[in-house]
């Protein structure tokens, strides 16, 4: 007891106490207190009630530690990632052509990345004039595109797939992302062209990028 009372004498006045007194409460001091002398004269007395209290913790944090676990299973993860929309613009009234990136999922999507667009064996690339860092749910982006049919030839994405692609062939683009526990995602988008001159980008859902099948609560 002469030792606890020191320790108090030490510590009483001082910031580290009134946090004790504050924040912490009398009962739960009180409570470590009588741990502390307890732990020299009956350690079986003070194992009992740790363990006492660790198993009324459990109780108490068990429907949460069921809801965690249910929230991280692929289902509900893939539920909650970011869903993203395009829509293409082969002139913005400024000769360029732009893509519009749109986040439809509750999740901020992170470090965007639009592949190439490809058809049976063959690819052609798509660059974005500046990255898509950080796209908000509810909130779009237009990005500027540079698309290269070819080595020695400048076309649009658009007349590209009119002029080059087989009526009949699957053109899709492959887009990649993030969310903020970094998840990786994949999201590949079905390109058709209409009669009216649009070219639509036909979004598939969002699965798990290839590395992150085996593991899809990694950063839950």
């Amino acid at each position: 007891m002469a030792r606890v009372k020191k320790l108090l004498r030490k510590i009483e006045g001082n910031a580290l106490w009134w946090f004790l007194e504050k924040a912490v409460g009398p009962i739960v001091l009180t409570a470590v207190i009588w741990l502390y002398q307890s732990s020299f004269s009956r350690p079986d007395l003070v194992i009992a009630v740790l363990v006492l209290v660790g198993g009324v913790a459990l109780m108490i944090a068990a429907p949460w530690l069921r809801r965690v676990a249910q929230d991280n299973t692929s289902e509900n993860v893939l539920a909650r990632a970011p869903h993203l929309l395009v829509k293409y613009r082969k002139n913005d009234g400024e000769g360029r052509e732009t893509l519009t990136l749109s986040n439809d999922g509750p999740e901020t999507a992170l470090h965007v990345h639009v592949g190439p667009l490809k058809w049976e064996q063959e690819a052609r690339s798509i660059q974005l004039y500046r990255d898509v860092v950080a796209l908000q749910a509810n909130h779009e982006e237009t990005v500027q595109i540079a698309f290269s049919s070819g080595p020695r030839s400048s076309t649009s994405l658009d007349d590209f797939m009119r002029s080059s692609t087989p009526n009949n062939a699957q053109t899709t683009v492959l887009v990649t992302f993030e969310d903020v526990r970094k998840r990786r995602f994949r999201q590949r988008f079905l390109l058709t062209t209409h009669i009216d001159g649009t070219l639509s980008w036909n979004p598939e859902p969002v699965q798990f990028a290839q590395d992150q099948i085996s593991h899809p609560s990694t950063h839950s």
